[in-house]
């Protein structure tokens, strides 16, 4: 609000210093708001830095519990194998030692012996090589399972895989319990069940398709066997016991397996002859000799496709 002539006099009645100190002051000034804005740029950093390393660390708390999962589905299908074939090479072990005990018998087929043997070695290398599956403290666990709550259906604790399990079947006298676990089917001892505790409600019924598959493993489960009895059968359900029962004897490596027809009037025998000979899975098939049951069973031997090796001719034909 002063005149300029007045403003003008004033400035020219300063002393040099005065006018150093007005141009110090300013230049004061414009640090000050130099510092204020770096100071505000270094905040804004260090929000950036703290939001970043608070991201960091939610992602490697995602990876360590994704790779926690993949542990345990990766220890938990080792020990389902394990579990597989410690049942597998029991079963086998058992019927060497009940064909052995028996004098008018010969010693067990080559094939067979070796095929046993392969899957003892197998058996070794998993053990030695095999993951531990966690075991992991859960609140879900309650107490012991009683034998009259095993039931399909029911559902349980299981302390050794950690989860909820769904009950699929019990063995007689409850020896081994069959439980569904993420698909699979897994065979455990009565003593690793616990009741379910808290409420917790079952999960829905699985759908069509995985049904379906389960239907399927289970019915595989029961004759992993090197036999199958279809005395008694109509051929047309003889013939879809047959298809099923090879292709799982495939799967699971069987150089070769016992088929039993009986003998009567030879009907089942040229149905089960007939299937044979465009599976491309069997390679070649013979009777039984005297002691594997005569021409009342046929012994198919599989592979990937034919051997050329002969095949047993029917009764009669030249």
């Amino acid at each position: 609000g002063w005149p300029e002539a007045v403003l003008a006099a004033a400035d020219a009645r300063r002393s040099p210093e005065g006018r150093r100190a007005e141009s110090l002051l300013a230049q004061i000034d414009l640090l000050r708001a130099e510092l204020e804005k770096a100071r505000e740029a270094l905040e804004s950093e260090k929000q950036s830095v703290t939001e970043a390393r608070e991201r960091f660390r939610r992602l490697s708390q995602t990876f360590k519990e994704r790779m926690e999962a993949v542990r345990l589905e990766r220890a938990l299908e080792e020990d389902r194998r394990l579990r597989e074939l410690h049942e597998l090479i029991r079963e086998l072990r058992a019927r060497l030692d009940r064909t052995e005990e028996r004098p008018a018998v010969e010693a067990e087929p080559q094939p067979q012996r070796a095929w046993f043997h392969e899957q003892e070695r197998r058996l070794a290398d998993l053990e030695r090589t095999r993951r531990p599956v966690p075991r992991r403290a859960s609140p879900q666990a309650g107490r012991p399972l009683p034998p009259d709550e095993i039931r399909a259906g029911a559902r349980a604790f299981s302390r050794s895989l950690g989860v909820e399990v769904e009950i699929l079947e019990a063995e007689p006298q409850q020896r081994r319990i069959w439980v569904e676990h993420r698909g699979m089917r897994i065979s455990l001892p009565p003593g690793d069940l616990r009741r379910c505790v808290g409420g917790r409600r079952a999960d829905p019924a699985p759908a069509a398709g995985v049904k379906a598959f389960l239907e399927a493993q289970d019915a595989a489960q029961q004759e992993l066997r090197g036999e199958i009895d279809l005395r008694g059968m109509r051929a047309e359900a003889c013939l879809q016991q047959l298809e099923g029962y090879v292709d799982r004897a495939l799967l699971a490596g069987f150089p070769f397996v016992r088929i039993i027809h009986g003998k009567g009037e030879g009907i089942l025998r040229r149905e089960v002859r007939r299937f044979l000979e465009g599976c491309t899975g069997v390679r070649s098939f013979r009777d039984g000799e005297g002691p594997e049951g005569g021409w009342g069973v046929t012994i198919a031997m599989l592979g990937d496709g034919p051997s050329g090796e002969p095949r047993d001719a029917e009764p009669g034909e030249a």
